[in-house]
């Protein structure tokens, strides 16, 4: 575990349950997290990706998937 792994496992708990993962709110903040990697304003991949990964708790497999959706909706908003 890296370093500062307690400190992500202290963040992954103040999560509330319905959005941990198997919750039932957990679709929801995936969704969330596709809007927060496609808008500009809110920092750089590597940071976002940091976020969703130490603050949510996204598993890499979670991870990919809002990555490949948020790259299909971006690529669908240029084509129009």
């Amino acid at each position: 575990m890296a370093k500062n792994g307690g400190q992500i496992m202290k963040n992954i708990k103040n999560l509330k349950k319905e959005y941990a993962p198997g919750g039932d709110q957990r679709d929801r903040l995936l969704a969330r997290a596709v809007q927060f990697l496609i808008d500009p304003k809110l920092g750089d991949l590597a940071w976002k990706r940091t976020f969703l990964e130490e603050k949510l708790g996204l598993t890499n497999e979670e991870l990919l998937v809002v990555i490949q959706t948020a790259a299909q909706a971006q690529a669908a908003k240029e084509d129009k």
